[in-house]
């Protein structure tokens, strides 16, 4: 089970704060040595890496976030969070629930014009990125 953070937040968690109950992870530890030792479990998807590397040419805005968490309904919150933040900080709704929840939005998060979030920092990104018709990306802007 994943613990809830009850651990003050620091630069080292900033972008993990969750964390696996000491029985949990000695379970999980346990299970993959064990699939390392079972050469019947070559095929293993814990053992084999699938899929692309995601890079940060990847330009997300922050609608784009909150609708991969949480459906095509949600949305950034208004009002309750800036660019300085954003990539560490954005909140997101539904249409059917009011609470803002906090999430991590991943590399390549648009964070301002011609800036993206990079391992939580906004960082600068290549010249014309991140722009909606020449003007700085709002929060509220759809993709």
């Amino acid at each position: 089970m994943m613990s809830p953070a009850s651990y003050p937040q620091t630069d080292s968690n900033l972008l993990h704060p969750w964390q696996f109950s000491t029985c949990s992870s000695t379970a999980i530890n346990v299970y993959i040595k064990s699939l390392e030792r079972d050469t019947s479990a070559l095929e293993n998807c814990l053992l084999a890496q699938y899929g692309q590397t995601v890079t940060s040419q990847l330009l997300l805005t922050a609608q784009a976030v909150c609708e991969m968490y949480y459906g095509n309904t949600s949305f950034p919150c208004r009002n309750v969070q800036s660019f300085d933040e954003i990539c560490t900080k954005l909140r997101c709704r539904t249409t059917e629930d009011a609470n803002c929840i906090l999430v991590i939005p991943p590399t390549g998060t648009c964070c301002g014009t011609a800036k993206t979030c990079e391992a939580g920092t906004c960082v600068d990104g290549a010249v014309g990125t991140c722009a909606t018709d020449g003007k700085k990306l709002k929060l509220e802007d759809r993709r």
